[in-house]
């Protein structure tokens, strides 16, 4: 079960590592410019300028940091407590708003700025994040009941989001690696695990219900979270092409949202959920599927962090090819980290450790983006006086023109045009 365990922690982090890259991109925008990848991708080709995008590849964003201050919360605590006690003791990086946290979305940059910022009034978001139920995959791991899962999963949840399809999003993925771990042989149709360990959560919420209300939660509004969520999963389960699948998820959110969607790799958990699972199960233990699932751009590192994750789980490591485990970023102390999760527990001071190196990881990502976008700086237009530029074009205005006088005026008009000395 700790090799499990330790195979889960490893696939979350390898996942979002190689999503991170095209996280926000365009899946037309990502396959114009990439026909194929077998490695961590360097995004910088499909930024077309817009730097600030760039993520250094092989490094893993703020779903696995989250995702490991979870792992390392000790057993028999409450989570949302130690939790949040790592980062109130993050070290600061210069010029992060975010500390040693690489890439966060609003919901997450919200709560860094709470914890960090305690006498300050910010209230807590009600959007939607996917990337808040990918870091919650390492609740899965703890040796608790399941109940107490599900309290872990709340309280973790509602530091980050009220949003209902977020908090119903991670009971269910959080659940469902519980389940195949249980389950051995695994499942390998991801969509109906999903279905049934689904089933027996909402009985746990429906015997449990003051409890959850003591908790902040209506269970009756949780339930219904994920029984939509299971009205998406079920037309989806049997379903053998991944581009059917997508329009499906697509179709049964469209029926919900005021907006439609065309791509299911977005920040809706009901969608995002269920492609994952599709995915996963489509491509079974082929090594390039992580590549396809970074591919589909969108909400890429959380979409490929779940999919690492179940793939670890049921076929571990091997799995995942070999190169993205050599070249991750902080490949040492990670697997340090990950091994002593093997061992059953990860000790308060490698954590302490592994956050100092990441507080140099992150200075020196930002130290490289900083450079690429003084490289890639446009050169300012300067504007010419009208006496000067009269000035400039007349001694190129002769009583007769030949051609190449007229060609030659016509070029620096243009240019003066342009503002260009």
């Amino acid at each position: 079960m700790n090799e499990t365990k330790k195979n889960i922690l490893l696939g979350m982090i390898i996942g979002d590592a190689i999503g991170s890259g095209f996280d926000g991109l365009g899946r037309g925008h990502i396959r114009s410019h990439f026909k194929e990848i077998g490695g961590y991708p360097d995004p910088a080709p499909a930024l077309k300028g817009r730097m600030e995008r760039w993520r250094k590849p092989g490094f893993y964003s703020s779903i696995s940091q989250f995702g490991l201050l979870v792992a390392a919360c000790p057993q028999g605590t409450a989570v949302a407590e130690s939790f949040t006690e790592y980062i109130v003791r993050c070290p600061e990086v210069k010029e992060s708003e975010s500390g040693v946290f690489r890439h966060p979305d609003g919901v997450e940059k919200n709560l860094i700025a709470r914890i960090k910022n305690p006498g300050r009034q910010i209230a807590i978001p009600e959007q939607p994040s996917v990337r808040v139920i990918s870091s919650s995959i390492p609740l899965s791991l703890r040796d608790n009941s399941f109940f107490e899962q599900i309290i872990d999963a709340i309280s973790y949840v509602r530091l980050f989001t009220r949003d209902v399809s977020t908090l119903s999003g991670a009971l269910s993925i959080t659940s469902l690696l519980r389940y195949l771990m249980e389950d051995r042989p695994p499942s390998t149709n991801y969509s109906e695990a999903c279905l049934e360990s689904n089933g027996l959560l909402i009985e746990e919420i429906s015997a449990n219900p003051g409890a959850l209300f003591n908790s902040g939660i209506n269970p009756g509004a949780l339930e219904a979270g994920l029984k939509e969520l299971n009205d998406i999963l079920s037309p989806v389960a049997n379903i053998k092409d991944e581009t059917e699948a997508e329009a499906v998820i697509c179709a049964r959110m469209n029926n919900r949202l005021k907006t439609p969607i065309t791509r299911a790799s977005v920040n809706i958990p009901h969608a995002l959920i269920p492609y994952a699972l599709v995915l996963s199960a489509i491509h079974g233990d082929d090594p390039s599927a992580l590549y396809q699932a970074a591919m589909k751009g969108g909400s890429a590192a959380a979409l490929t962090a779940l999919c690492g994750s179940l793939r670890a789980c049921v076929f571990g490591t091997t799995a995942i090819p070999e190169i993205l485990v050599q070249n991750l970023a902080n490949r040492k102390k990670v697997t340090a980290i990950v091994n002593s999760l093997k061992d059953g527990a990860i000790s308060a001071p490698a954590i302490e450790d592994f956050l100092r190196t990441e507080a140099s990881l992150t200075g020196k990502e930002g130290e490289e983006l900083r450079a690429k976008q003084r490289h890639n700086r446009k050169k300012p237009k300067h504007d010419m006086p009208r006496p000067d530029r009269e000035s400039k074009l007349s001694k190129y205005a002769v009583e007769s023109w030949t051609k190449i006088d007229k060609a030659r005026w016509r070029k620096e008009k243009k240019k003066m045009d342009k503002n260009i000395p």
